[in-house]
Order: C-alpha cells, then structure tokens, then sequence
C-alpha cells in the first residue's frame, strides 16, 4: 500500500547476514507488517515469515526505521496511529503515544525468533517486560519516530521524531 505515508518504512539485516527484516504498510488495509526473508544457500530469499503485525488507524504516523541494537534486539518505529494531537479515530484517551496499552507511538524492542513457533521473545529489560504495559514497548511518548540509528558501540539509540507545525525533535536514549 502506498497511499500517503505508507509504503515501505525500513530495512534491516540481521547480525550474520541470515535474514533481511522489512518494515512496511501492508495491502489492502495498510497495517504494520514486520516480516523476516530468510537468505538461502544459493543467494536468493526464501518465503516471508511474519514477526509483528500492528493496525494502523490512519494513513500518516505509521513509523518507518528498523535496526538492529549491539545485543540482536530489532528496534521498531511506529508512530501514534496519525491524525492530529494524537487523538480521534483509533485512539485511545490521552493519545497513543502516552498508553501502555497500545504499541503506537512507540519504538519496540523484540528479539526475533524467525521459523520458531513463537516469532518472537521480550528482551527482560524491556521497561514493561513483565509489568502492566505492552511487553514490546521500549520508549514511549513519539509522535512518529520515521528515523533513527544506535550508534556504533550499539549503546545509544538516535531517534528522529515528526513534531506538529513548527518544531521536530531528536531524542537520545542510552
């Protein structure tokens, strides 16, 4: 799907080159698929395993950026859900973006389990791992986080997040 801001978001390939993981706006609806392609002894990609699938209520805010941290956790963008002031249609009061209970507005931090029986585990120091709050969310309260990058030491993620008329932001987290 490639209506407003949907499409394909992110590409990330992980640490021994085993699989390409792909982020992006899947038809006919538009909601978020993180999938995994495995590489096959002869080069080329095997069959799409799906890792995360998020419904998107709208066609902006839909994140973008995925990559991979210094410990093999995938980082994953997704925005509020679209819409102004992070509110109306397929929000949930006081907005997306401040809701454990929701994965819009957030990055997640999940630890890829492609061909498992589960897609995927919790990294245990994820800050709601275990608590109340989606177990996948690792920093929370982004409008629509389309970039961002952990640094080369793998410690410190970057994040480029979309602001509201004016003003954008950049967030550090170590």
């Amino acid at each position: 799907v490639t209506d407003g801001e949907y499409g394909l978001l992110g590409l990330a390939w992980d640490a021994d080159g085993a699989n390409l993981y792909v982020h992006y706006s899947k038809a006919p609806d538009g909601n978020t698929q993180v999938s995994a392609f495995p590489i096959q002894a002869t080069g080329t990609f095997g069959s799409e395993q799906s890792i995360l699938r998020v419904t998107q209520p709208a066609q902006n805010h839909n994140g973008g950026s995925i990559t991979f941290d210094g410990n093999g956790n995938l980082l994953i963008g997704l925005g509020d859900g679209g819409g102004a002031d992070d509110n109306g249609y397929g929000h949930v009061k006081f907005g997306n973006a401040q809701s454990k209970s929701t994965l819009l507005g957030k990055i997640l931090r999940i630890t890829p389990t492609p061909g498992e029986r589960r897609p995927y585990r919790i990294p245990a120091d994820n800050p709601f791992a275990s608590t109340a709050g989606k177990d996948e969310i690792f920093v929370m309260g982004l409008r629509n986080p389309f970039r961002f990058s952990v640094d080369l030491e793998g410690e410190t993620l970057w994040i480029g997040d979309v602001g509201q008329g004016e003003w954008e932001e950049i967030n550090r987290v170590a």
